[in-house]
């Protein structure tokens, strides 16, 4: 068993006209030593339900395999 993990993401979705979306969204974090599988983003800090509306901010703290150092 790999080592775990904490991830802190920050998604900001733009404030343009149409920039948000109902869709479910799945992230995948690369590593310098590994590669976590595609996980969705559904359990923001402030609830339950992420809801990428334009103009806001949705965090994400997440426990994960430890990838290594996160290749920007």
């Amino acid at each position: 068993m790999l080592d775990q993990a904490t991830y802190l993401i920050t998604v900001v979705t733009s404030a343009e006209d149409n920039a948000g979306t109902d869709s479910g969204i799945l992230m995948t974090i690369v590593g310098d030593k590994d590669i976590t599988k595609q996980f969705p983003l559904i359990n923001t800090k402030r609830g339950n339900k992420a809801v990428f509306e334009a103009g806001r901010d949705n965090e994400f703290e997440m426990e994960l395999d430890d990838v290594g150092t996160v290749c920007t």
